[in-house]
């Protein structure tokens, strides 16, 4: 979360990031929404928040359900 605010803001300072977060399962959904309605600039966020996950080693899920406590034992 700390990671990718900076990359952001670089593309457009007057972005607003949202995320809201299950702390009970781990699970994050991020949103980030652009001031203005230009389809290159929310194509270069969607770009620098998959380049961070793949950078972390991490994840995308569209279903809820694949948090932390999913995992197996």
């Amino acid at each position: 979360m700390r990671a990718i605010g900076p990359r952001l803001h670089a593309l457009d300072p007057g972005c607003e990031p949202l995320a809201v977060v299950h702390l009970g399962d781990g699970n994050i959904h991020y949103s980030v929404w652009p001031p203005r309605d230009d389809p290159t600039l929310m194509a270069a966020m969607r770009t620098a928040i998959d380049a961070l996950a793949m950078e972390m080693s991490s994840t995308f899920s569209a279903e809820h359900g694949v948090g932390l406590s999913k995992l197996p034992p």
